[in-house]
């Protein structure tokens, strides 16, 4: 599951492999072999992932210890799935809402610059 979310965050392989599923080199091989004990690598593959919480899910996922893995109850408790989804709803909700408002101001002075156009059109015309 981790290689998989991986993959859909940055579009690319964790480990580059062949069409037959083979190691594509042997730095991947080695990647393989020593998978969690090279932080350094480990972190500069991971800030491929932009996402913070998405970042932290598949670490996670990703941990050579399978009991170290979160369960799935632990997954779907995990911020990646529970962002503050609520409040940006709600922050673009009242955006949303003022630029109707702004949008709606706009078109009422439109209205009142064409009505005084119309009027000093009328006013030429009986000139």
């Amino acid at each position: 599951l981790g290689v998989l979310a991986f993959t859909l965050l940055t579009g690319g392989a964790l480990i580059p492999s062949t069409r037959e599923d083979d190691c594509g080199s042997g730095a991947a091989m080695h990647l393989l072999f020593t998978w969690g004990k090279q932080p350094e690598v480990m972190s500069d593959l991971f800030k491929k992932i932009h996402d913070g919480a998405a970042r932290d899910l598949v670490m996670q996922l990703l941990m050579s210890k399978p009991e170290e893995r979160p369960t799935v109850a632990e997954m779907l408790e995990h911020p990646f799935f529970k962002p503050q989804s609520v409040e940006m709803v709600r922050n673009m909700d009242n955006r949303l809402g003022e630029i109707h408002e702004s949008l709606k101001s706009q078109a009422k002075q439109l209205e009142t610059i064409n009505a005084n156009i119309l009027v000093i059109k009328k006013l030429s015309y009986e000139s």
